[in-house]
């Protein structure tokens, strides 16, 4: 996963459909690279240009006392295969304002996650913009016999491609910009290759709690599979996982005066759900499915009376017949604190999981390697990343790294969350 990503408050969009044109410049499998760079550069110079048009003359000069003068505008692709990013690590931040070796072709299969990286320099800071997607299996198959067939013979793949009228899955945009920004990088897109309505990508409370017990899994099974002291794979997991924090919003008919209720668990509270699945990796999970959600809704159940059982989760822990929901003993228990100082203790509501419209939900997830929000709001931390290199052996590729690939697991989530409510509105 691009290092782009790290260290960096996202908002997530979403587009209900990509284009051919936009897809040719993102998809991996295609590396017309004359073609492609020629087109980069292309949109950049033109998206720059039409950053100042039909925009008062005090917008221009606030932003030049905020900002800075715009120092570049670029487009590239975004660095998809986890071998690559080994190389790139280290000239990123010069890459990052410049030309990007992965420019140049890639070595990922078509159903990685790919995208598009738009980038906004100014002398005081930098704007930054990425259309992630991937392909679907038919489309990958179709372009792999397309690609084993033609050779070196790159440049007529991108303008058919761009000139095709078939249809492209949807994609997430990730935005870390200014409103005035955002408006005029999106219309550029819209307008130039006739993208419909780009809006704000709502997760539905169930799916942050779902990418918390599969990130979970996905770091557990990996950690338990490695080859070092079981001590050392409880500190690992305690440094990615850190404090997890989840949040309880209110709406109003609950309680005026109390929005929300954070909820801190410790990270050796978490170790003990996964206890198994960490000393005997995936042996471990499949004895010993864990619910982990449930459990801390029963925790909170017992000790406040709200109910936020989500119920209805699309987890794959989900069909577990044999559910620990029992709370966690002391000392090791969460912790909660109202930021208000009212406290609930009227009769349940309903399950957060079934409805955004409902009285209480969890609205915000957030551990040592994320952070995630029902507002569209997404961060990854690039600590966890390092602590893992730093134990992975010698030799081995970043595709050994667990929590990339936990990462890149979260963020294709949020993109089939993206395409199912792309269909679900038609």
């Amino acid at each position: 996963m691009d290092d782009l990503l790290y260290d960096t408050s996202w908002l997530l969009h979403t587009v209900p459909h990509l284009t051919p044109a936009l897809c040719a410049l993102s998809d991996p499998s295609i590396s017309a690279v004359d073609e492609l760079q020629h087109q980069f550069s292309h949109h950049a110079d033109a998206l720059r240009v039409s950053l100042g048009k039909d925009r008062p003359r005090y917008e221009e000069v606030e932003e030049k006392e905020k900002l800075g003068g715009l120092k570049q505008c670029t487009w590239r692709r975004l660095r998809s295969t986890l071998t690559e990013e080994t190389s790139v690590v280290a000239t990123k931040r010069k890459r990052d304002n410049g030309q990007s070796r992965s420019d140049s072709g890639s070595n990922s299969t078509p159903t990685d996650g790919h995208g598009l990286v738009i980038s906004l320099v100014y002398e005081k800071a930098t704007y930054k913009f990425i259309i992630y997607t991937s392909n679907t299996s038919s489309a990958a198959n179709s372009k792999g016999s397309k690609r084993s067939h033609t050779g070196s013979s790159t440049r007529p793949r991108l303008r058919a491609m761009s000139d095709s009228t078939a249809t492209c899955e949807p994609a997430i945009l990730l935005s870390k910009s200014s409103p005035a920004a955002f408006k005029a990088v999106t219309a550029y897109l819209v307008d130039s290759f006739a993208l419909p309505e780009i809006g704000a990508l709502k997760l539905p409370s169930a799916v942050i709690q779902t990418t918390l017990e599969r990130y979970l899994t996905s770091v557990s099974t990996s950690l338990g599979a490695m080859d070092i002291e079981t001590s050392a794979r409880r500190s690992v997991f305690h440094s990615i996982v850190g404090t997890l924090r989840i949040t309880i919003s209110f709406m109003p008919p609950v309680a005026p005066s109390l929005k929300t209720i954070d909820i801190s668990i410790p990270p050796y509270t978490v170790e003990q759900q996964y206890q198994s699945a960490l000393d005997e990796g995936e042996e471990g999970q499949a004895d010993r499915q864990v619910d982990f959600m449930s459990t801390v809704a029963a925790w909170i159940l017992t000790k406040t009376g709200l109910n936020i059982n989500p119920s209805q989760l699309t987890s794959q822990n989900n069909d577990d017949s044999d559910k620990e929901n029992t709370p966690a003993a002391d000392p090791a228990v969460p912790s909660t604190h109202a930021r208000e100082e009212d406290r609930v203790s009227e009769t349940p509501g309903k399950s957060s999981a079934k409805t955004q419209s409902s009285p209480m939900r969890i609205s915000r997830i957030s551990t040592g390697a994320y952070a995630i929000s029902i507002e569209g709001r997404l961060k990854f931390a690039s600590k966890p990343v390092e602590i893992v290199d730093g134990i992975s052996e010698e030799g081995e590729g970043d595709d050994k790294n667990l929590v990339r690939r936990a990462n890149e697991g979260l963020l294709r989530s949020a993109l089939e969350e993206t395409r199912k409510q792309a269909r679900e509105e038609g």
